[in-house]
């Protein structure tokens, strides 16, 4: 049904009662979409599922909470977050609409980097449309916050010494902003970063010493 595209009158209506039943599964604690199906919605249905989706993100709490892994998907290892098959400028004109709530949630959701399946040794930068919501909100203290908790929330094999240095470079980059509270902000998670690869080096040497007794 979907396939027959949003100029179809049944399809749009498909799209929205699957998004509507999606946001009542969520509150029951139920089983939501497959993530291909979500991906779908987003991007061929913006016009149909965003606005039912960004109300309930603004207006509730809770299912913004439960919407943050549906559309974020923060321990998974592989492939694109499905936030990023909305188009942006519907993301950014909901982000606009709704500054006290919605940037922050974006915050948790966007991908930071631009490659975030590659691994240690890469050569990272900032995605670039969490790049945009720092350029256009990085003066809120809730959205600097909630990238904080998007790096600090993931899936990681191996060493995390190899996670944490994936960010440095991307937050040495930001300690130029224009905005005097992101570069303040990049600073200190400079430092906190350096902080927590100094503490799994340790860690990762404490488990050497276990392994070699």
């Amino acid at each position: 049904m979907l396939s027959k595209g949003r100029e179809d009158a049944d399809a749009r209506a498909t799209a929205l009662d699957l998004t509507r039943g999606m946001v009542e599964s969520l509150s029951a604690v139920r089983g939501g979409l497959p993530s291909s199906v979500v991906h779908r919605l987003l991007s061929d249905f913006p016009e149909v599922v965003w606005p039912h989706l960004g109300a309930t993100i603004v207006a509730d709490r809770g299912l913004a909470v439960h919407l943050e892994l549906v559309l974020g998907e923060p321990f998974r290892m592989v492939g694109e977050r499905p936030i990023l098959a909305l188009p942006v400028e519907t993301l950014f004109s909901w982000l606009r609409a709704y500054p006290n709530a919605a940037p922050a949630f974006a915050a948790r959701v966007l991908p930071v980097l631009a490659k975030e399946d590659e691994k240690e040794g890469d050569e990272q930068t900032l995605h670039p449309t969490l790049h945009r919501l720092i350029d256009e909100f990085g003066e809120r203290e809730d959205v600097l916050s909630g990238i904080a908790i998007n790096i600090g929330t993931c899936s990681w094999m191996g060493s995390m010494t190899g996670y944490y240095q994936r960010f440095l470079g991307p937050l040495d980059a930001l300690t130029g902003h224009s905005i005097a509270a992101v570069r303040h902000w990049a600073t200190l998670m400079t430092r906190e970063l350096q902080s927590r690869i100094e503490s799994a080096r340790d860690h990762d040497a404490e488990l050497d010493v276990e392994w070699e007794i």
